[in-house]
């Protein structure tokens, strides 16, 4: 450890990246926040605030088979001091602390006050419009990095400017809008990728895990997988909240998605969040949601079933009668964030490969948020959870 504050740099200003720069400023790091947008937030900004953990590990495993394993334990382990940590920092007011599912465990935040009250702590050492691009040791023992200033969003066209530092938190939000990667890696041809949407314009774009595996970062084996919600087709204007609600009613018993030729996707009795099917179809192109019209006056998280439809056709979705029982919306998948990431030890520490082949950790060198390989893989898993504890233990490094 250098003998002064450690210069700390922490790649997005999402969650995750928030988070890891309150805590790191906790322990006295000098910190410095690049954020590539003209806001912080990132995805975590347009969420719809739940944030949560599985009742047990065995039942996070069961539904997020293909997760990382130590992820998955770290958030078990973490989540509750964690939240409790996030709340009384940030002040803000639980909106609600029961998601009636039995399975989890959890609340739903004002995540805008949230973003907001942990950015007003970073304040001056928050740069936005500010890309990483690059990064490589220097002979101190530091960490440098290629910083390049962006213009309506557009690089500018000047050479980057290399910062030292000592410590690197990568915390971009993953490859969600990196389309082709997710395309190449899932084995999706064009004529099927092109079908999708993304649920935010503030995705990460893949560049800080690129940045990270230049230095040495392993990353997990390359499946493509995104964390997905159905999404109106048509719905050009759909607010932040109506989408995050939009894509909560696979959650519905009752409710079926089909491809294009009629064909029910289904998947096995742990996808009680509908994200698999999404994902399955984001592999199949198009399709149709049909909702019985029974449970057009459900409650769904706090608005009736009917008010999201409405909320979807006023956007300009196609949401139509189907013989007076069913209701029938024209629905594409909706990318999220990024499943295959960063590889991290328990310490939020990204891993390098050793020279017997094995791993190690990468000395200074940590990652959070949509940046790690998930722990929602093969099912689905809380973001805002993955973010808040991998942040916590990347400040604390």
């Amino acid at each position: 450890m250098p003998a002064h504050s450690p210069r700390v740099a922490v790649v997005g200003a999402g969650l995750a990246g928030l988070v890891a720069a309150v805590t790191a400023m906790e322990r006295g790091a000098d910190v410095t926040v690049y954020e590539r947008l003209d806001t912080p937030g990132g995805i975590s900004a347009e969420s719809a605030g739940w944030i949560w953990r599985y009742c047990d590990i065995e039942t996070f495993r069961r539904c997020c088979p293909l997760g990382d394993v130590a992820v998955c334990t770290m958030i078990m382990e973490h989540f509750d001091a964690d939240l409790v940590w996030l709340v009384e920092y940030s002040g803000v007011r639980v909106l609600a602390s029961d998601s009636s599912r039995s399975t989890t465990v959890g609340v739903r935040l004002d995540m805008g006050a949230t973003l907001a009250a942990l950015a007003a702590e970073v304040g001056q050492r928050l740069h936005v419009r500010v890309e990483v691009v690059g990064a490589r040791t220097t002979s101190g023992g530091g960490i440098a990095l290629a910083v390049e200033e962006r213009r309506a969003g557009h690089a500018a066209e000047v050479d980057p400017t290399w910062i030292e530092h000592d410590e690197i938190i990568f915390a971009g939000g993953g490859h969600a809008a990196d389309t082709e990667w997710i395309a190449r890696d899932a084995g999706v041809d064009e004529a099927i990728s092109v079908t999708w949407t993304l649920r935010s314009d503030r995705g990460g774009n893949g560049v800080s895990q690129r940045v990270a595996a230049s230095l040495g970062a392993l990353e997990s084996p390359a499946t493509g997988e995104c964390f997905a919600r159905v999404m109106p087709v048509g719905a050009t204007h759909l607010a932040p909240g109506d989408r995050a609600r939009f894509g909560e009613l696979l959650e519905l018993a009752d409710a079926e998605l089909v491809d294009t030729d009629g064909d029910r996707i289904t998947t096995g009795p742990d996808d009680w969040s509908g994200a698999q099917r999404a994902w399955k179809l984001a592999r199949r192109g198009r399709g149709s949601l049909v909702l019985p019209s029974s449970v057009l006056c459900d409650d769904l998280h706090g608005m009736r079933v009917e008010d999201v439809l409405r909320a979807g056709a006023r956007a300009g979705a196609r949401v139509r009668d189907d013989g007076g029982e069913r209701i029938r919306i024209d629905v594409c998948a909706g990318l999220t964030h990024s499943i295959d990431g960063l590889r991290v030890d328990a310490h939020a520490r990204c891993l390098q490969a050793d020279t017997r082949g094995t791993s190690a950790p990468l000395v200074a060198v940590c990652a959070a948020g949509c940046d790690v390989a998930g722990s929602g893989a093969g099912g689905y898993a809380s973001g805002l959870a993955q973010a808040l504890v991998l942040g916590r233990l990347a400040g604390s490094i």
